[in-house]
């Protein structure tokens, strides 16, 4: 047995006791994993809810008959038809923005367990990768290298939330400037639907409830040309959510965690074969 493995081993089993007996907290690193988690499960929610936003308005339209007078001449629109474009996109959009919240509150379970995970998992691994260096066993080497490499799982979560912090920058931009251009056409112009109470007189009762019905069709009408007039703008509004979420979900949670994966795992064999 030589030298460098008794010393190795040695430095193992004390940083295990370490871990062990003091399990480290370290804030500064892991919050840079939840400050991430959290700011992006924030930013899909505000997404989404101006999405359903539009999506409620526009329900509402389509399930109203309207009565537009083009050049002054009485028609009946099926709204409907007219606006199922957006319908349909905001259905599928906001789908989309669902999944990625639900996404990343699993991540944050899961990163949450790997903190615990981590105080029993590495210095397990250390003792055993330290018993395969003073045994010269390789299977046990692996299964040590193994679980190590499972409990630095909480230390990847950070290394992707700073490779995603790097990129989301500019792509957190244009989905603000998205987002205040979809606004507009989420917002109600009556938030009170509360129908006006009775006068004193029949005619005075029936007439406010008249009053309010003909005042709430006429929002309607107002959201509906809105609608209409802006079709365009909201469309591709919406398709450029879509593909900016995509991105950014591709990008933070496939493409940054598998290079993230093939450092580790080159750094693992380094150390594994040296």
């Amino acid at each position: 047995m030589n030298y460098k493995n008794k010393l190795i081993s040695a430095f193992l089993i004390i940083i295990a006791g370490i871990v062990l007996m003091f399990k480290p907290n370290i804030p500064s690193v892991d919050n840079i994993a939840k400050n991430f988690i959290d700011n992006s499960i924030k930013e899909s929610l505000i997404s989404y809810a101006i999405i359903r936003g539009i999506n409620a308005g526009v329900s509402v339209i389509k399930h109203s008959e309207l009565e537009m007078e083009p050049a002054g001449v009485g028609v009946s629109v099926g709204a409907g038809e007219v606006l199922d474009p957006i319908d349909d996109l905001t259905e599928r959009v906001s789908n989309l923005l669902f999944i990625s919240t639900v996404v990343y509150g699993a991540l944050g379970v899961v990163f949450n367990i790997s903190i615990v995970l981590f105080n029993f998992l590495f210095p397990l691994g250390a003792v055993v990768l330290a018993s395969g260096l003073l045994l010269t066993k390789k299977k046990v080497l692996k299964i040590g290298y193994f679980l190590i490499l499972i409990s630095f799982i909480r230390f990847f979560f950070v290394f992707v939330a700073f490779g995603g912090n790097l990129v989301n920058g500019y792509i957190q931009k244009e989905i603000t400037v998205t987002e205040n251009t979809l606004k507009i056409f989420s917002e109600t112009k009556n938030s009170d639907f509360t129908i006006p109470k009775d006068s004193n007189s029949i005619w005075g009762a029936i007439k406010n409830k008249f009053d309010y019905v003909q005042n709430q069709a006429n929002d309607l009408k107002e959201k509906f040309v809105l609608f209409l007039n802006n079709a365009s703008k909201i469309v591709n509004s919406l398709i450029k959510m879509a593909y900016l979420y995509f991105g950014m979900f591709f990008i933070n949670l496939v493409l940054i965690p598998l290079l993230v994966y093939l450092i580790f795992r080159k750094i693992t064999k380094v150390l594994y074969e040296s």
